[in-house]
């Protein structure tokens, strides 16, 4: 069983589940489970416990290579799609609603770390996992991976699949509820005003 650390076979399996998963995101049921970042992930998760690859528990040089210059590298490169100029177009209110928004979440873990407590049942690793989902909530997923690559989390295979699942899951029905909630307040608002509306004709009426 020598060729399943084969740093040649490890890639191109790894190459594999990329381009498996890129197309699996693509479908509804794909879309659900949070795209190609998340499926990549879970397949390779599986393929590792079926010993087809080198889990993280029995690290290879390759990983080592991929976690310290790939993955860092790959980072950067979505940073460089970053325009500057349009934060300067999208104005101060918008900047504002973001420090405020990111201020606000920055609260919330702490508010929930108090609460929850989670360094009782995760250790270490709770402040670490409290760190990636402030950073994902305030920049995305660059922050996210950015964090967990700082402390070497990704190594940490399932409790980094786990979070990543959480992370997708709580979005998923956050976005839900940002999107239904204006509606609400715009059926009732258009309907007070037209309550309104009504209440001052039957007024004038008199």
């Amino acid at each position: 069983m020598g060729f399943i650390t084969n740093p040649i076979y490890v890639l191109s399996v790894l190459c594999l589940m990329v381009i498996l998963s890129v197309y699996a995101g693509k479908t509804k049921i794909g879309k659900q489970l949070g795209g190609a970042a998340l499926l990549v992930i879970l397949f390779t998760a599986v393929i590792a416990n079926f010993n087809l690859i080198p889990a993280a528990s029995n690290s290879i040089e390759l990983y080592d290579i991929i976690f310290k210059y790939i993955a860092p590298i790959s980072i950067f490169y979505l940073l460089l799609k970053v325009n500057i100029t349009s934060i300067k177009n999208a104005g101060l209110p918008m900047v504002g609603l973001f420090v405020i928004g990111s201020l606000a979440t920055t609260c919330g873990i702490i508010i929930s770390w108090y609460l929850l407590d989670p360094q009782a049942l995760l250790g270490e690793d709770g402040k670490i996992i409290a760190g990636m989902l402030t950073g994902t909530y305030t920049g995305g997923s660059v922050n996210f991976n950015a964090i967990a690559l700082e402390y070497e989390f990704q190594k940490k295979g399932i409790l980094y699949a786990g979070t990543i699942a959480v992370d997708n899951v709580v979005t998923a029905i956050w976005i839900m509820i940002t999107l239904i909630i204006p509606t609400i307040l715009n059926r009732i608002w258009k309907s007070n005003k037209k309550f309104i509306s009504n209440k001052n004709k039957s007024h004038i009426g008199e």
